[in-house]
């Protein structure tokens, strides 16, 4: 029988995690803080190359078009919203993330890059955006959504505020049919404060009226195992960083984990895109 992950992603909660995990994010992963995308599954090289591949993943489903507004839910220390911004140089970008310490990251970000004029980054909670109905052409949520308590309140916030013909885009993980190591994947989801999906079908019930399916892509064998594998060897790199972070005890328990992650065949990685009517 799988073990169902405890329901620990309350907005609190996570706004926790990632104020206190801050700098464990960006050691490992820098501004992208998400899986990485390999378009050949048998490649495992380039970590950085690959992230900025998953982001313009997910940018390039929304068709962007000149003097288009964007928002980034879940932007944390707001990588993809200034890539876009850098992408698409006149596209406006607001970023929402329930961390305060990743507002004040991606702001400096953002004025570092020169976007700052385009870029804007608020603490606000997926589950009740604070923007008006029909104000966004687009919206993405790379990574995000999982950490929601509740996955359908946050696809209804997303189409109040998405413009009829906008685009939604996002990532999520999910079971796969193999269930060989349920309770691995459930420590990582507890570990990381989010909620896996049962399968891949599970979007079939969870869309709500005013948004419809697109486009569903099963992209794991493009992102798990090499991802897994890259934070490993980043964390290794940066050992001793990572231990000041962590602690001994919790950096080899990080080590093991994510090992046996790479090699798991039950934690799916989807792409969903969905169009407002």
């Amino acid at each position: 029988m799988v073990k169902e992950e405890k329901d620990v992603t309350t907005t609190g909660a996570v706004g926790e995690h990632y104020d206190s995990m801050i700098d464990y994010y960006e050691l490992l992963f820098g501004a992208q803080v998400h899986f990485g995308y390999w378009p050949n599954p048998e490649d495992d090289g380039d970590f950085p190359g690959a992230l900025l591949a998953m982001t313009d993943l997910v940018v390039g489903e929304l068709d962007v078009r000149p003097g288009a507004r964007v928002l980034d839910i879940g932007c944390g220390t707001g990588g993809p919203a200034v890539r876009l911004a850098e992408r698409y140089p006149d596209v406006r970008v607001v970023g929402v993330t329930v961390s305060e310490q990743q507002v004040y990251r991606a702001t400096a970000r953002a004025q570092r890059t020169g976007v700052a004029d385009r870029v804007e980054f608020h603490q606000a909670d997926a589950m009740a955006l604070p923007f008006d109905a029909e104000s966004f052409d687009h919206a993405f949520a790379l990574e995000s959504i999982m950490h929601v308590p509740d996955r359908v309140g946050a696809l209804e916030q997303a189409t109040r505020v998405l413009r009829p013909g906008g685009r939604l885009v996002l990532t999520d993980v999910f079971r796969t049919a193999d269930r060989g190591t349920a309770d691995l994947v459930t420590g990582f989801a507890e570990a990381n404060i989010l909620t896996v999906l049962p399968d891949l079908s599970a979007y079939d019930t969870l869309v709500p009226a005013g948004l419809t399916v697109t486009a569903v892509r099963d992209i794991t064998e493009n992102s798990r195992r090499a991802t897994f594998t890259n934070v490993v060897a980043a964390g290794r790199e940066r050992h001793e960083s990572l231990v000041a972070t962590l602690g001994e005890e919790s950096t080899e328990l990080f080590y093991s984990m994510c090992t046996a992650l790479a090699a798991a065949g039950n934690l799916g990685y989807l792409l969903l895109t969905l169009t407002r009517s």
